[in-house]
């Protein structure tokens, strides 16, 4: 017994020694002290002992990945949670975005918080571990990711974020948790970030040749424009119904063990000439990069992006077109837009952010002081994929005005407002239809829905003349 546990101590110890220089070398970057590179090293030896009797066994790998400190990235650690917030109620917000909930868990010293980078088939595999008592998905009104309760045998809990998926995703998770006051101590990460490429193109190759164009955001509200405006030689109010189903099903929110795309796919309409326009949601920050990468894959030649952005310059109002003329990348250097926009002069200066929870007081003062004037999640990361000789159109809608006496917010948007955007939209989408050969006489032929290509597909609608 002696030799066997002696053996075993000489064998943990090498692996501390082989994680000595590595802990040093992160824990020097970090800032933290020496003394804490030997608790980490005690307690390995510590769980090594432990796993003499069954208590926790790990292979050398799994040590490695015990010691990999979680860190916020550099822009969620510069958030400060208890500095002033463009979002006006930070609590209502986060029980808006992660379950009312959320703010007991994250001040319970028993729970802690995992996030599962990944979509939910892959990791539902953590659900089946023999440790967990019990676990329930938490109510998240918000539909961006799942949010999973634990309760393990040793009773300690955690709160699990599933469906996590691009890192602007990741990086929206993180700041929530930040503003919430969640230590790093208490986040784990697990999995990888996931690419849906491949569910792209498999869909647009299901679907057939690239379209004439596609309406890249609004997609719904694009889609009444369009039908209202041109005559239909299939029947009107069914497409109406089967669209409006669709919107409907898109917004249910898949378990956190159901692929996230299950219930979203492309709008097709084909009208009298054989000219075709898809229509499809935009995808959240760097994930809808991966979209529109695939769109130009599959041969796309015209592309309207439709959006919202926060304006930080106050002359700006809510409902308002614009289309910036600059960005401001990550580093502080200005490029020139590369997007053109014929019915409106573009103007002003644009910043990528990766999530509303970023947006602080001291943010935005930092951005005003350098002259920007509009803020969003997914414009920059459009306009670095789009390639030569693709027709590429932007046109933001201002959501809210961050920099005013009188903050306003897109979440406050009345039915009037809805019909206001549809009534700035309009004149865009005809000029768009026009370029590609369809005047506003041209008769709407067919109408489909494609779901996107994972298992289970839902069944295709189709209506055809």
């Amino acid at each position: 017994m002696i030799p066997h546990i002696s053996g075993h101590v000489v064998v943990m110890l090498g692996k501390a020694s082989s994680l000595n220089k590595e802990l040093r070398r992160q824990n020097r970057r970090n800032g933290k002290p020496l003394r804490f590179v030997w608790a980490q090293l005690l307690v390995l030896v510590l769980l090594s002992f432990g796993s003499l009797n069954g208590v926790y066994a790990q292979s050398v790998n799994s040590c490695h990945e015990l010691f990999q400190i979680f860190e916020f990235p550099a822009s969620v650690e510069k958030v400060d949670p208890n500095e002033p917030h463009t979002i006006e109620d930070v609590t209502s917000y986060l029980k808006s975005k992660m379950g009312p909930e959320i703010i007991d868990y994250a001040k319970d010293i028993q729970t802690d918080f995992i996030v599962l980078k990944g979509h939910g088939k892959k990791t539902a595999e953590f659900f089946k571990s023999e440790n967990i008592l019990r676990y329930k998905e938490l109510k998240n009104p918000f539909g961006a990711f799942n949010v999973v309760k634990v309760d393990y045998k040793n009773g300690r809990s955690s709160v699990v974020f599933t469906n996590v998926n691009g890192n602007s995703r990741y990086i929206q998770v993180l700041s929530f948790l930040r503003l919430l006051h969640v230590s790093e101590s208490k986040i784990r990460v697990k999995g990888f970030l996931r690419s849906y490429k491949s569910v792209y193109a498999k869909t647009f190759e299901k679907i057939g040749k690239a379209p004439d164009l596609v309406i890249f955001g609004f997609s719904n509200t694009s889609f009444e424009i369009i039908a209202q405006t041109h005559p239909s030689l299939i029947d009107g109010a069914r497409m109406y119904e089967r669209n409006q189903s669709y919107a409907t099903k898109k917004w249910i929110k898949p378990s956190f063990d159901e692929h996230e795309l299950q219930n979203m796919g492309v709008q097709v309409m084909t009208f009298k000439n054989g000219k075709t326009v898809w229509f499809i949601d935009n995808e959240y920050g760097d994930r809808a990069t991966v979209l529109v990468d695939a769109l130009q894959d599959h041969g796309v030649k015209n592309i309207l992006l439709l959006g919202t952005a926060g304006a930080l310059n106050p002359q700006y109002s809510v409902g308002q077109m614009v289309s910036p003329d600059f960005y401001v990348r990550a580093n502080g250097s200005v490029v020139a837009s590369n997007s053109v926009s014929p019915r409106i002069e573009k103007e002003g200066e644009h910043v990528h952010i990766d999530s509303p929870g970023l947006a602080t007081k001291a943010w935005l003062k930092e951005q005003v002081s350098d002259g920007v004037d509009f803020v969003d999640v997914e414009l920059q990361k459009v306009s670095s994929s789009i390639r030569e000789k693709v027709h590429y159109e932007t046109y933001l809608i201002i959501s809210d005005v961050l920099n005013s006496d009188k903050p306003q917010d897109y979440t406050k948007w009345s039915e009037q407002s809805r019909k206001d955007t549809m009534a700035t939209l309009a004149p865009v989408l005809k000029d768009s239809l026009k370029r590609i050969g369809i005047d506003s006489s041209m008769a709407i032929r067919k109408f489909d829905i494609h779901y996107f290509e994972v298992a289970p597909t839902p069944k295709e609608e189709s209506s055809e003349l």
